[in-house]
């Protein structure tokens, strides 16, 4: 009976002893579908994190847990090295310095940003220049690099929000002429919110990029070969698949 005891105990030593890793993914994006609701966890960020958490290559090792900062609370955080996993970005978005030699994961979706318009003024943006004396809703620290120097120069009035819901208000309110918004957002307000009836997209975006994960170079090693592998899975994850159709991105 105690030499039966003592091999029980003796196998489970392993598993007692073992600490799981609590991993912190950082997003500056406070936008559906990236984040519906904090509080219940809902959106395409928890839905990433959890599938990663469940992965079969994870084996227990790694819990992913979300971080939530505005984006120039984000950079800040970036600057003093606090940052080891940011989601649902690209280069273009960062400070070169904040991503020095930093690794991307391959790309997890294809998107754009959108120009918005009310359906009774449609707006089809032909460059720069045709936003000329307009004033434009943004969200405040994204940058729009196309026309980032006629906001500079005063040719395009700019007015930031926090959250992108907040611009849609104040186009359908008639407060703005027009907002920025990436298609994987306008798409889930249209079809959520029913407004297709109300709002006219352009028919050429603002510019096209994808997202991926950046991970810098503090990031424990073990994670970022975990992170990488499972990010490149995806697109074969019956899982994801589902994810997408759900949030309309597929």
């Amino acid at each position: 009976m105690r030499k039966g005891l003592l091999l029980l105990l003796l196998y489970l030593l392993p598993l007692t002893g073992y600490a799981q890793r609590e991993v912190l993914a950082w997003t500056y994006h406070l936008i559906p579908p990236f984040i519906l609701d904090r509080d219940s966890r809902q959106g395409l960020s928890y839905d990433l994190l959890e599938l990663f958490n469940q992965h079969a290559d994870n084996r227990g090792r790694f819990h992913f847990k979300l971080v939530y900062q505005p984006r120039k609370r984000l950079d800040l955080s970036l600057q003093r090295r606090q940052v080891e996993l940011l989601l649902w970005v690209n280069p273009v978005f960062l400070d070169a310095a904040h991503c020095a030699r930093s690794t991307w994961t391959p790309a997890l979706l294809q998107d754009q940003q959108e120009l918005l318009s009310r359906a009774e003024q449609p707006f089809d943006y032909d460059g720069p220049a045709s936003l000329h004396g307009r004033t434009l809703g943004g969200v405040l620290g994204h940058r729009y690099q196309p026309i980032e120097a006629d906001i500079e120069r005063g040719l395009i009035q700019r007015k930031d929000v926090l959250q992108g819901e907040q611009n849609l208000n104040k186009l359908l309110s008639k407060r703005l002429d027009l907002i920025l918004i990436p298609r994987t957002s306008a798409l889930f307000y249209s079809r959520r919110l029913g407004l297709n009836q109300r709002l006219h997209f352009s028919a050429r975006p603002l510019n096209g990029f994808s997202r991926h994960l950046l991970l810098q170079p503090d990031l424990d090693p073990q994670v970022a070969e975990f992170v990488t592998r499972a990010t490149a899975s995806l697109q074969a994850n019956p899982e994801w698949q589902l994810l997408l159709r759900r949030y309309g991105l597929d």
